[in-house]
C-alpha cells in the first residue's frame, strides 16, 4: 500500500506544506506510535486521498481554509478553532431530512452522536484518529451538492464504528474462541447451542457469548425439510408492518424479515413508493414483484414443498402486458407470439429470446433503443411509459429506467400497430411467469449468495456483489456502491440449506457494544457454514432484521447504537453459548422486551412466514 508521504517527496517544502492534509498528519501519528497501519485505510474510506479541512489531528478543529459555513464553525470568530460537538448531528438532521425523512435523518444523527461519544470516551490514540476521520468525512459528505448523502452518512457511521471495534480489541480478544468455535463447541468455548422445538419440525436456539471478534448474539431458526409452508409477503398488503402482529394474524409459529425494499434512495419516483420490494416476490403462487435484478432468492415448490436457493433474473421469464389485470384465463396465445389472445389485446414475450431483453439500474439510468425497437418501462405489475418507433419518428432514442423496475426492450415487429395503444399505455397491467413454471408457491429475493455452487465456497473467497447486479444505481445503493469492501459489522439476516434440506435462518444482532457487534457478509457466510449449511444467501439486515417465535420478537433492537456506561466491553469469555430456552414464554418475553426496546424498532416491510405444512 502506497504511503501518502510518497506523493510529496518531489515537491518543495512550501508545496508540501500547502498540500499537507489531515491524512498526512494521521499517517505520521500512526507511524510514530506504532499503530495498526489498517487505521490509515479506514481513514481513506469515503473520500480516498481527498481530505479537505485543516491538517491538524483535532476533530473539533475546522479552522483555516477548511472552514465552511454550516459545518459547525463559527464564521464570525476566526480565532476560535473549536465548535459545538452537537453541531454535526444537528447538521445531519437538517441536511438529510429533505433527502430521506425527518425520522430517519434523526436516527442517523443519533448514531453519529453515539459513535462520536464512544470514541471520545476511549481516549486511545487509535480511537482519536477514528474520531477525526468520522468528523472530517461526515463534513466532507455533507458538503456534497447535489445528493445523495444520507446513505453515505449511514454507511460511514457504521463503518467507523465497526473498525473501531475490530482494530481496537484484536489483542484483548485474541484468546477468546472464534464464532465458529462457539457454534460447534470446543475446548476453549462453551457447549454448542441447544434448540427447543416450538412447533412440529421447527426449533429455535440462541448463540450468545464473547468471541475473538467481540460479543455475539444470534437467534437461529431451524426448520426440517417438509415441515413448513413458506409464505413470502409484502407486509403492507397484509395490513401491518409489525412482524409479531402479522404472525398472530396468520397463525404462523415463526417468521423473519425478508428481502430489500426502497427506503433511503434519493430518487424514488412514482409509481414507486418508499418501502416497495426490491427484486423477486412470489406470494401464494403469484409473482407480485418481478426479478428485475439477477439475485439470489429463497424459493419453495408448492407441490413438493422443497425449498431452494437460486439466482433468479429476468432471462426466461414470460412477461405478459395488457389484457385483464386479474385472472389470466387459460393462457391461449401466451406462447411468446403476438396473437391477440382471444381479443384481450395482450402481448407475451419471453426475455432472452428473439431479441427480447431487459435493462435495469445496475446497467444504466437510461436504456438505449435502436430505431426499430420498442422500450416499455415497468414497475411491479404496471406499465409506466413506452417509447415506440412511431413516438420517435423512426429514430433511435432513450427511455429512463425506473429505480426498482426495468425496461423491456424488443423488436417493434413483435407488437403490431393495431394493439400498440392498448398494450403500451400507462398503467397497463403486467404479469409474469417464471421459467420454473407455475409450481413456485413462495419466493423472496435477497442476495448476494453466501455459500453454494454459484460461488467458491472456500473460506477466503470474496463475496461477488457485482455478478448479482449490486452495481450502478441499483437498489440498495449501500450494496451497489459499497465503500467499505465488506468490512462493516452490521445486523444481518442469513438463510441457508443443509445437505439434507433443513432450512436454517440466522438473525444476527448488532450495533450493541455489550451484547452484539454484528457481522460482515463474509462473517455471516462463515456462521451459516458452521451451522451446517452448504448453500446460503443474505437477506435484508440492519434496522429491519427481525425474527419472531411464537408471537415474540426474539432478537435485539438494532436501530440505535447502544452501550451501557457501566458494563465492561471485554467480559470474561463465559457467554452462555446458546443454552436451551427453558423459561416460560411470558418470562422470556419480558426479558427480551427489556433488551430489545421495541419502541426503537423499525417496521418490517417484507416478511417470510413459516406455517405448519398440511399433509
Amino acid at each position: 500500500r502506497r504511503s501518502i508521504a510518497t506523493m510529496t517527496t518531489t515537491t518543495t517544502t512550501t508545496d508540501a506544506e500547502e498540500r499537507r492534509t489531515w491524512l498526512h498528519s494521521a499517517e505520521d501519528e500512526i507511524v510514530r506510535r506504532g499503530l495498526n497501519p489498517e487505521i490509515l485505510e479506514v481513514l481513506r474510506a469515503f473520500g480516498g486521498d481527498d481530505a479537505p479541512g485543516p491538517s491538524t489531528l483535532d476533530p473539533n478543529d475546522c479552522g483555516g481554509g477548511g472552514r465552511r459555513r454550516g459545518e459547525g464553525c463559527d464564521d464570525d470568530d476566526d480565532d476560535d478553532d473549536s465548535f459545538d460537538e452537537n453541531d454535526v448531528p444537528s447538521l445531519i438532521s437538517s441536511s438529510l431530512a429533505s433527502e430521506v425523512d425527518a425520522d430517519q435523518a434523526s436516527v442517523f444523527a443519533r448514531r453519529f452522536s453515539s459513535v462520536s461519544s464512544l470514541l471520545s470516551e476511549r481516549r486511545t490514540p487509535a480511537s482519536s484518529l477514528l474520531l477525526l476521520g468520522l468528523h472530517r468525512r461526515a463534513r466532507q459528505i455533507l458538503s456534497i451538492d447535489p445528493p445523495p448523502r444520507a446513505l453515505r452518512i449511514r454507511a460511514l457511521v457504521d463503518f467507523v464504528w465497526s473498525q473501531a471495534l475490530v482494530l481496537g480489541n484484536e489483542e484483548t480478544l485474541s484468546h477468546l474462541p472464534t464464532l465458529e468455535d462457539l457454534v460447534r463447541g470446543g475446548e476453549n468455548s462453551t457447549p454448542p447451542p441447544k434448540y427447543r422445538e416450538f412447533a412440529p419440525g421447527m426449533r429455535h436456539g440462541t448463540i450468545e457469548g464473547e468471541t475473538s471478534g467481540g460479543p455475539v448474539h444470534v437467534n437461529v431458526l431451524r426448520i426440517e425439510r417438509g415441515a413448513a409452508t413458506l409464505r413470502t409477503v409484502d407486509a403492507r398488503s397484509e395490513g401491518t408492518t409489525d412482524l409479531a402482529e402479522l404472525t398472530r394474524r396468520c397463525g404462523a409459529p415463526a417468521a423473519v424479515s425478508g428481502g430489500f425494499f426502497l427506503y433511503s434512495e434519493p430518487d424514488i419516483r412514482p409509481p414507486s413508493r418508499r418501502t416497495d420490494p426490491v427484486g423477486l416476490l412470489v406470494t401464494d403462487g403469484v409473482v407480485t414483484a418481478p426479478p428485475a435484478f439477477g439475485r439470489a432468492a429463497l424459493l419453495q415448490d408448492g407441490i413438493t414443498g422443497d425449498v431452494s436457493i437460486e439466482t433468479v433474473g429476468m432471462d426466461g421469464v414470460t412477461v405478459r402486458i395488457g389484457g385483464e389485470r386479474s385472472g389470466d384465463g387459460d393462457g391461449d396465445g401466451d406462447d411468446g407470439n403476438d396473437g391477440d389472445d382471444g381479443g384481450s389485446h395482450s402481448l407475451s414475450l419471453v426475455v432472452g429470446t428473439d431479441g427480447v431483453r431487459c435493462a435495469h439500474r445496475g446497467d444504466a439510468e437510461n436504456a438505449e433503443l435502436t430505431p426499430d425497437e420498442v422500450g416499455i418501462s415497468i414497475v411491479g405489475t404496471s406499465v409506466v411509459r413506452a417509447s415506440t418507433p412511431e413516438d420517435r419518428d423512426g429514430n433511435s432514442g432513450t427511455i429512463a429506467i425506473p429505480l426498482a423496475g426495468f425496461v423491456l426492450i424488443f423488436p417493434a415487429a413483435r407488437m403490431n400497430g393495431a394493439r400498440s395503444s392498448s398494450t403500451a399505455k400507462e398503467n397497463a397491467p403486467v404479469s409474469y411467469e417464471l421459467p420454473h413454471g407455475p409450481d413456485i408457491h413462495a419466493g423472496m429475493a435477497g442476495g448476494p449468495i453466501l455459500l453454494g455452487a454459484d460461488r467458491d465456497s472456500s473460506f477466503d473467497a470474496p463475496i461477488d456483489l457485482h455478478s448479482e447486479d449490486f452495481r450502478g444505481t441499483a437498489p440498495p445503493v449501500t450494496f451497489s456502491q459499497d465503500e467499505t469492501f465488506d468490512r462493516n459489522l452490521l445486523p444481518r439476516m442469513g438463510a441457508g440449506l443443509t445437505s439434507d434440506g433443513e432450512l436454517v435462518l440466522a438473525a444476527v444482532d448488532g450495533r450493541n457494544l455489550d451484547h452484539a457487534l454484528g457481522l460482515t457478509l463474509r462473517g455471516t457466510a462463515d456462521l451459516l457454514r458452521s451451522l451446517g449449511c452448504v448453500r446460503a444467501l443474505n437477506l435484508d439486515g440492519g434496522s429491519s432484521k427481525r425474527m419472531v417465535i411464537r408471537d415474540e420478537v426474539v432478537c435485539l433492537s438494532t436501530t440505535e447504537i447502544k452501550a451501557s456506561s457501566s458494563s465492561s466491553r471485554h467480559g470474561n469469555g463465559n457467554g452462555n453459548g446458546g443454552e436451551e430456552i427453558e423459561k416460560e414464554a411470558a418470562d422470556a418475553g419480558k426479558e427480551r422486551n427489556a433488551k430489545a426496546t421495541p419502541e426503537l424498532s423499525r417496521p418490517v416491510h417484507s416478511a417470510i412466514l413459516f406455517l405448519p405444512r398440511q399433509s
